[in-house]
């Protein structure tokens, strides 16, 4: 199964929805990684591909493009935590949230990890020499918990970043995605509120 396109709704096999029925027909439960959720969430696509295959989502830069996102359709207030399980082929992965972006595997180097506070975005952000390399073609287990009044970054266990502000009034979506070439496995994306 293959999904492509600049920006479309595309039925993603990982948690509930209720608009079940709009949109593509979601992989049937054959090709459901067995870690995953059985229900439904739409995500929206914007510049990149993804693919199921051999129980995974590959997730892919489209032909010309440097970054792209795989979004919640839902928005989320703290507190909330978010669970990827995810692979790189050694390039980019992004998060998002709100103002916030992180970066492993950063294109300056592979070992700083970028950090964007998720209120002041670019007013706040952080270059945190060796604290950003993640093992290529090995799957990584990475959290990010939002508090009202902090964030934390983790992955494998180890904290990575975080930061205290004032985050109770932000709502927004969740996004992971590849930049500049690199090539990310999903085996598991989950969100608790």
């Amino acid at each position: 199964m293959h999904f492509s396109g600049l920006s479309f709704a595309l039925w993603f096999v990982l948690c509930v929805s209720a608009t079940q029925g709009q949109g593509p027909t979601p992989p049937s439960d054959e090709t459901l990684p067995s870690s995953l959720d059985k229900e439904i969430f739409i995500y929206e696509v914007e510049r990149e591909e993804v693919e199921s295959k051999e129980g995974l989502f590959h997730v892919s830069m489209m032909a010309g493009q440097n970054v792209g996102k795989v979004t919640t359709r839902d928005k989320f207030s703290p507190p909330f935590a978010v669970t990827w399980v995810v692979s790189t082929d050694g390039g980019n992965i992004r998060f998002y949230y709100a103002q916030l972006i992180i970066i492993l595997n950063h294109e300056s180097g592979r070992h700083t990890l970028q950090v964007a506070d998720p209120a002041l975005g670019q007013q706040r952000q952080r270059m945190i020499p060796e604290l950003g390399r993640v093992s290529p073609n090995e799957f990584h287990e990475v959290k990010l918990i939002v508090e009202e009044d902090s964030y934390t970054f983790t992955v494998d266990g180890e904290v990575r970043a975080g930061g205290d502000g004032d985050y109770k009034g932000l709502k927004d979506a969740v996004s992971i995605g590849p930049a500049f070439g690199s090539h990310l496995r999903l085996r598991h994306f989950e969100i608790h509120r």
